[in-house]
């Protein structure tokens, strides 16, 4: 699990090939799990990035 953490980490804030590196790349983890409605995470379709692409 850490070793997907860390991968998962990698990219959020260093970019791949697929997602570009974002120049405000601050990620925290929450220990604990805390539930949003769906509608909160709508966002998210578009990428991480604030660039939206078309489908």
């Amino acid at each position: 699990m850490n070793s997907v953490l860390g991968k998962l980490y990698d990219i959020l804030t260093n970019g791949d090939e697929v997602a570009p590196k974002s120049d405000d790349n601050y990620l925290a983890w929450l220990s604990v799990g805390i539930p949003f409605p769906k509608e909160e995470l709508e966002f998210l379709s578009t990428g991480f990035t604030g660039l939206y692409r078309s489908p």
